[in-house]
């Protein structure tokens, strides 16, 4: 009695780390600014908590074991969306299909009606205003028709269970899902209602360019308007070396700097006024079908117009400010989410790759050219040989005594 005592102490204290995730969901969520990364994240962590449970059961026979990994299956499905949901399946599955028994049939089953159920009152309830609490327990009760599963059981096992665990896994899916269930949603309302304070500015205070929320937001009343094409890329801005660059200007404009771009940039060419900000680097502009054909073109100018004249930051600092710029594919089926990822991918790969390292060693060479004939550049390499790190280092501290 006391073995089994202690066993049902243990599923219930799993269960805390089920609400303690719910209470961080909106935490990581904002960590992460992105839904896309917290849904992986929390699949990951509630199929760790499933695991966690199938590992630690009530076993009252061989090949059958007793545990509410079913719980933060239901909660992924309801609340996290079909990625953490698909995630957290396939680690209980895998572990069930690990641990193995006669009760194995049932329990893949059971987590297959479990995702169902949840899956379905999730696209019901999301018409509504508010989920509330009663419909939170609605779902417990709905969850709770995976007991159903131990028909497929043997006989004597489908009797144990039947008699001794459907009723207190009934009680403990009305306490768990619910309550986890209110704490998600919590997090959820809360995380909305950041979202639409965030979407309701619609201009960076430091820099004036639009925010992201009110860009997508611009960019689909225009489209559907018909005042503006739908855009078929994306031409990303970005500062080169911007913490460098930070340091040898006044605080002042640190958070400003991409306004200096953004007056630039205004008015330039078609759609350049809706320009949005990528951190603290970059701005991105959207590009029609006629102009992502002649991303080449614009990618050079917005290149020369950036870095022609320098931008004066003081009476006594002035400075030239080197940019990369490069236009993305927008595609229709693609999230603005996606382009940005892809655009940060790529800046990535520019700093890191062989065949980028000695793009970037042709303009050291392109450089010492110009400077010999006057004109006005940045240093804008990557060296690689200890020779080529002095000589770039060299160069590039006498064009930032010339430029000061």
């Amino acid at each position: 009695m006391l073995y089994f005592a202690t066993i049902w102490f243990d599923l219930v204290g799993s269960l805390a780390l089920i609400f303690v995730l719910s209470m961080a969901y909106g935490h990581i969520q904002r960590l992460f600014l992105s839904r896309y990364y917290a849904e992986i994240l929390m699949g990951v962590a509630f199929g760790g908590v499933a695991w966690l449970q199938m590992n630690m059961p009530l076993e009252p026979m061989d090949g059958l074991i007793i545990d509410l990994r079913n719980v933060p299956l239901a909660l992924c499905a309801a609340f996290l969306g079909w990625r953490a949901s698909l995630i957290c399946f396939l680690i209980a599955a895998g572990t069930r299909f690990h641990i193995g028994g006669i009760g194995l049939p049932s329990a893949i089953l059971a987590m297959l009606i479990v995702w169902a159920v949840a899956a379905l009152w999730e696209k019901v309830t999301r018409s509504f205003p508010e989920r509330r609490l009663h419909h939170m327990f609605l779902l417990s009760l709905l969850i709770s028709a995976h007991l159903n599963a131990a028909w497929i059981l043997p006989e004597e096992a489908r009797n144990w269970f039947l008699t001794n665990a459907s009723l207190p896994f009934t009680i403990l899916n009305a306490i768990s899902i619910t309550l986890g269930g209110y704490l998600l949603n919590v997090e959820q309302q809360r995380i909305a209602k950041e979202g639409r304070i965030a979407a309701s500015i619609m201009y960076d205070p430091d820099h004036g360019a639009w925010t992201k929320p009110a860009f997508e937001r611009e960019v689909k009343l225009r489209v559907n308007a018909g005042t503006m094409q739908t855009p078929a890329g994306l031409l990303v801005v970005r500062i080169r070396h911007a913490n460098f660059l930070f340091s040898m200007v006044p605080n002042f404009w640190h958070d400003k700097v991409l306004g200096l771009l953004h007056m630039r940039l205004k008015d330039t060419f078609e759609n350049a006024d809706l320009v949005f900000s990528m951190g603290t680097s970059a701005l991105a502009i959207p590009l029609n079908a006629d102009q992502f054909l002649r991303k080449g073109e614009l990618e050079d100018s917005v290149k020369r117009l950036m870095e022609k004249d320098k931008f004066e930051f003081s009476a006594d600092v002035k400075k030239l400010i080197a940019v990369d710029s490069e236009a993305f594919e927008w595609s229709v089926e693609q999230s603005l989410d996606d382009v940005i990822e892809s655009a940060k991918s790529s800046f990535l790969a520019l700093r890191t790759t062989p065949q980028k390292a000695m793009l970037r060693r042709e303009d050291l060479t392109s450089l010492a050219k110009k400077r010999s004939a006057g004109k006005q550049n940045v240093f804008n390499s990557f060296p690689r040989t200890n020779n080529e790190v002095l000589f770039g280092k060299a160069a590039f501290l006498m064009k930032l005594n010339e430029s000061g």
